[in-house]
């Protein structure tokens, strides 16, 4: 708990695609919504050319939703419902035929991690099964995810997997409950409506409750060998995804594999990457950064990292990252994260026994 707050503070906080943006406009559209005063407020450029590339911090996502819903007009919906309901896998084909071509809902799930990975690295979805009730488990890496506007990212997630489950299931197939982390909000009583099914407040994880044996109900659309060509597809196009996109990006991950580049400078680093040092800063001038940023940022990750796993004492970790003592390690490292690295360390350790 206490690095992820520290790695927030300092810009470190996880990117979450913009794969998902034309659902957002639909969404908006059935709400009577503006939503391209909205973006640009959040700093989002809407860009359907760089959809693929384009990321948006967690603080920027929230604000899209917590203006789409005060600015919704009709008091008949909420916008992360509608969000939800208006999802589809169009920017990923071969994930919705992966889905509909699956043999059981279990098998189907597979796609929960996958879905995290294009669409929102902060998500986490898990089954649990006990007696003859299944679970589908929801949870964010925010904080305070029971309050708005957090918890609106999980009513829209929910309402899109239950919409996905009923165009999977057949039409007798109900869910038992809906669990909510939240205490009941003012438009609580739209959720029976939307869910089909009573809503819990207050429970101890966002869920959505059901009978176990739907998880092995042989699906309508099963298509063993389509399904394991769209898996093979998708797999390739994560791994495309996956790589970094520009030159930065690039750069840091090297130095973040390779520490001992750190030590070389801009040179070392340009050799790897078969560029000129003039080039090099060039190019990351025209991406409105330079080396020395980066090599910054990647300093004070590793440090981080070393410095919770307590595996290295703060000299080696000083002399790993190319400091040229304990001094200059720790002065560096408090203006960047406000804490000398001993008192990183022991704050990490508190947290982590906690």
């Amino acid at each position: 708990m206490f690095s992820r707050i520290v790695k927030a503070a300092i810009g470190q906080q996880p990117i979450i695609p913009l794969t998902t943006l034309t659902t957002w406009v639909k969404a908006a559209v059935i709400c009577g919504v503006q939503i391209e005063p909205i973006l640009r407020e959040a700093g989002i450029e809407a860009d359907l050319s760089r959809l693929d590339a384009a990321r948006v911090p967690p603080d920027a996502f929230l604000q899209v939703l917590q203006a789409g819903v005060e600015q919704t007009r009709s008091p008949e919906h909420h916008y992360p419902f509608v969000l939800g309901e208006s999802f589809a896998f169009e920017f990923m084909p071969e994930l919705e035929t992966f889905i509909a071509t699956s043999t059981t809902v279990r098998t189907a799930l597979r796609a929960a991690e996958w879905a995290r990975r294009l669409i929102n690295p902060l998500m986490h979805i898990s089954l649990a099964e006990r007696g003859d009730e299944a679970r589908l488990v929801l949870d964010f890496d925010f904080e305070h995810i029971d309050q708005a506007p957090q918890y609106y990212v999980t009513e829209a997630t929910l309402a899109g997997l239950l919409k996905l489950a009923k165009r999977l299931l057949p039409p007798w197939a109900k869910v038992r409950a809906v669990h909510w982390r939240h205490p009941a909000p003012a438009h609580a009583h739209l959720y029976e409506k939307q869910f089909e099914g009573p809503s819990l407040f207050g429970q101890a994880e966002n869920a959505i409750v059901f009978d176990r044996q739907l998880l092995d109900w042989r699906l309508q659309g099963a298509f063993p060998e389509l399904n394991q060509q769209a898996e093979k597809m998708v797999e390739q196009r994560l791994e495309q995804n996956d790589q970094p996109t520009s030159l930065h990006e690039r750069i840091e991950a090297r130095l973040l594999a390779e520490p001992t580049l750190l030590h070389g400078g801009i040179e070392a680093c340009a050799e790897v990457l078969s560029l000129h040092p003039r080039t090099l800063q060039r190019r990351l001038k025209d991406e409105d950064t330079n080396f020395a940023e980066i090599a910054a940022r990647v300093r004070l990750r590793l440090a981080m990292a070393w410095l919770e796993s307590g595996e290295l004492d703060i000299e080696a970790i000083s002399e790993r990252l190319g400091y040229s003592d304990r001094r200059a390690f720790t002065l560096a490292f408090k203006r960047l994260s406000g804490f000398t690295p001993s008192q990183y360390r022991e704050q990490a350790r508190r947290g982590s026994a906690a």
